[in-house]
């Protein structure tokens, strides 16, 4: 590898270098040179851009390469899910001294990977994984904080300040004088074996009257109207079935602009099924 390893590159860059890594070991070889393989830098962004639902060949997957993507999927930044940010973060990427060895750009649209580095390109992918990990862990254990049981304790509190810019802090003081009992956690039993779930449209539409009826509102029943409208399948059909059927296993996703009502019928199935 040119330039500094790993462990010291940004969440950014490593995901960037591992999306173009693990595209190129996924998708075909758009070269017609036997010593190097080119991948679309279009492929490496759909990696990040977190639509599996749409490509034909995810299921087929190994099982090892399914947790490459969505461990990527985990740790990858907000941004790159964009493509001209991706595409710019290729660019700074292979304008940089880290972009690793056996890589290079072969014009606006392609990269290249040598074939040796191509035959490696499974085991780069989990080293920067495994830096990625260690970089959200270690990340976590700083945010945790021990629980507070007795004690006196104080705490910075925002609040409008109207004589200047900005908010104001105030410390605000507060004892804690609680004897600790450990509460047992409740036994909920193994949960039942479920690979389908077939919930009645119908139901859900009667949950929406119910709750906009009682709180003097309409959105509920409008939001799922109009998903109900335009929802389709996989396959582009529209969605015309009685109910909505939830398989277990490979996860699909809702595939929707904001505002369309996804978050209603989230909370709509949560009531079904409560």
């Amino acid at each position: 590898m040119n330039g500094r390893p790993f462990a010291t590159m940004s969440v950014q860059r490593l995901s960037t270098v591992a999306a173009l890594a693990l595209a190129a070991r996924l998708f075909p070889d758009r070269s017609d040179n036997s010593f190097r393989h080119a991948t679309a830098i279009r492929d490496a962004h759909f990696l990040v851009s977190g639509h599996t639902h749409l490509w034909n060949g995810y299921p087929d997957l190994s099982s090892e390469d399914t947790r490459r993507v969505t461990r990527l999927l985990l740790h990858r930044t907000g941004r790159l899910a964009i493509l001209s940010a991706f595409r710019r973060a290729v660019e700074e990427l292979f304008n940089s001294t880290e972009i690793p060895e056996g890589f290079a750009l072969l014009d606006d649209e392609l990269y290249l990977v040598t074939e040796s580095v191509h035959q490696q390109l499974a085991a780069l992918v989990d080293e920067i994984l495994e830096v990625l990990d260690d970089r959200a862990a270690s990340l976590d254990e700083g945010r945790s904080r021990p629980l507070a049981f007795e004690g006196h304790f104080r705490i910075g509190t925002q609040i409008p300040d109207p004589s200047r810019p900005g908010n104001g802090v105030i410390q605000a003081h507060y004892v804690l004088d609680v004897p600790h009992v450990e509460t047992p956690l409740p036994d909920f039993g193994k949960p039942r074996e479920c690979p389908t779930l077939s919930v009645p449209v119908e139901a859900l539409r009667s949950i929406a009257e119910s709750l906009d009826r009682a709180f003097g509102q309409s959105h509920r029943r409008q939001s799922l109207n109009r998903l109900f409208q335009y929802i389709r399948h996989a396959d582009g059909s529209l969605l015309t079935e009685m109910d909505l059927v939830l398989n277990a296993g490979l996860i699909r996703v809702l595939s929707a602009c904001t505002g369309s009502g996804k978050s209603v019928l989230a909370k709509l199935l949560a009531e079904w099924g409560a």
